[in-house]
């Protein structure tokens, strides 16, 4: 969640920063064809109001959206757990499972509460005090000898 928290507040920082620009230009153009013609001005009232809206509000549109259609598919508490294995991890969310070997990882990144293992573009994050058998401690070394490759830089 931590991650996905700071990629969120970049997105929308540097959303609302250029839909404000935009604004701020299609608002002087407004003004300035005021005078030329009423039409025009009319017609410039739309984006400029448009930009402004989804520069401050339509972030949210998406990610309740995108909130919406986890709840569909998982239920409102999907309840995401990670099985490590002898020979794969177990990926469940809600009642979906998946099964990774764990040669088929190929990175990893950690904070001071998280770590995240990755197969491409996807990642399966842990908290490092959300084990429910063991510990942190005793799961790296584990993890170290089961996906030697996801250490490599």
């Amino acid at each position: 969640m931590q991650f996905a928290e700071r990629a969120y507040r970049r997105f929308r920082k540097g959303w609302q920063i250029g839909a404000l620009i935009i604004t701020v230009l299609f608002a002087a153009l407004t003004a300035y064809s005021f005078r030329v013609s009423r039409t025009l001005a009319g017609l410039l009232t739309l984006p400029t109001l448009w930009f402004l809206f989804m520069g401050t509000r339509g972030y949210m549109i998406t990610g309740k959206n995108q909130y919406n259609q986890l709840v569909k598919n998982y239920g409102a508490d999907p309840g995401i757990r990670l099985r490590f294995l002898e020979d794969k991890l177990e990926y469940r969310i809600g009642r979906e499972r998946l099964m990774i070997a764990y040669d088929e990882l190929d990175g990893s990144f950690e904070t001071r509460n998280f770590f995240a293992l990755l197969k491409g573009e996807q990642g399966m994050i842990v908290m490092k005090d959300g084990f429910t058998l063991g510990s942190w401690e005793d799961f790296q070394p584990f993890i170290r000898e089961k996906a030697p490759q996801v250490f490599r830089r």
